[in-house]
């Protein structure tokens, strides 16, 4: 791995080459990936040893190590497995030593966390772009990918006073979308830096299937239902006449209302075995179908996902950085687990032990029993 440490001009001030037999010397520098808020943002962690590497003045025996370059603010650049540019910045020195800097830094999309987000009344939906132009503003930021585009207005609460990354995360939200912020390089120089927007990140890889014993090497898991719906509403009125019922799912004509019966047996608040209505969980959302079918599947999907339990667990197999990627699906296995678990889960975290990739460790969640 090579890591680039430039300056808060991007001015190339020394690079660390974990495999070079001479050069600057790193212990435990460990990559962290994480779906958070709906934002992907990447960490890295790494000791550095001081008295090692080039020294600024090679003819110079009183010159200092070139490791005195590398401070807070220093920005990091280095391509991940799959050749993709990751750009993050020192956020701190921490116990810092005679012989050891270990060093914290963090994703440059962090920048957004600083300065405050425009407070305006908002009281019509708008596109997705609508609000994101308005927090990266002179902030040298713009939108990149978008894979919304123009198909979804939604009504964002911007009266609150937040960061914009804040913002962003609750942008996110409203349009249950996912994004990533990449920089684009040029000779080791910014091109451009972008916020890019995704309906959901990741791939269904859920043919890879990963067993208990063999590729997870333990699996800590935890559940619980805080968050569980047993029916979800349409605030706007998309279904109105449609009656559907599979066993599980139906509506009723009158109202936009999905109902899961099943679900509401497990975790809802009573009063269902005689169908009276009272017991369910009951959660709400804004549909932007253009059929009345449409709005209907696109509510019954987010109730199959919200009406399950959260699901999350630390999971340490044996995996490379460039095997999967953060929001693929993924099939795990463990026969051990009473009763034998067979889920289907999304990954939320990688953590990537650069110097030895046998410690890796991931999170997954959103789970779905097979």
């Amino acid at each position: 791995m090579i890591y680039h440490f430039l300056d808060r001009q991007f001015n190339h001030l020394t690079l660390i080459d974990t495999e070079a037999t001479e050069g600057i010397v790193v212990e435990d520098d460990i990559q962290t990936i994480s779906l958070t808020n709906g934002t992907l943002l990447n960490t890295l962690t790494m000791d550095i040893k001081k008295q090692t590497g080039p020294k600024i003045n090679e003819y110079d025996p009183n010159s200092p190590y070139e490791t005195s370059l590398i401070k807070e603010a220093n920005y990091v650049v280095f391509q991940d497995d799959r050749g993709k540019a990751i750009c993050l910045y020192v956020r701190a020195l921490e116990t810092e030593d005679e012989i050891t800097r270990p060093i914290s830094c963090v994703d440059i999309g962090t920048e957004l966390r600083n300065g405050s987000a425009t407070i305006f009344t908002s009281s019509n939906p708008q596109y997705v772009e609508y609000y994101v132009n308005r927090e990266l503003f002179d902030t040298g930021w713009a939108i990149g990918l978008n894979e919304l585009g123009n198909d979804i207005k939604r009504l964002v609460d911007t009266s609150t006073d937040e960061t914009p990354l804040a913002r962003l995360q609750r942008v996110c939200e409203a349009f249950n979308c996912e994004m990533t912020f990449t920089v684009d390089f040029q000779n080791m120089q910014v091109l451009r830096k972008l916020v890019n927007i995704h309906y959901k990140l990741g791939s269904d890889k859920t043919n890879k299937v990963l067993y208990s014993g063999v590729d997870v090497i333990s699996m800590n898991k935890s559940v619980d239902i805080d968050n569980i719906i047993t029916a979800i509403e349409d605030t706007n009125q998309g279904f109105n006449e449609l009656s559907i019922g599979d066993g599980r799912f139906f509506t009723r004509v009158g109202e936009s209302v999905v109902y899961d019966r099943e679900a509401n047996a497990l975790y809802g608040r009573g009063n269902t075995s005689v169908e009276r209505f009272s017991g369910f969980i009951v959660g709400r959302h804004e549909s932007s179908g253009d059929s009345q079918i449409d709005n209907y599947n696109e509510l019954r999907g987010i109730l199959e996902e919200r009406s399950q339990p959260t699901f999350s667990a630390e999971v340490d197999m044996l995996f490379n950085d460039g095997d999967f990627e953060i929001g693929d699906w993924l099939t795990f296995v463990d026969e051990e687990y009473n009763p034998p678990l067979r889920i289907k889960a999304r990954v939320l975290n990688k953590e990537i032990h650069r110097s030895n990739q046998s410690e890796n460790k991931a999170t997954i969640g959103n789970y779905q029993l097979l």
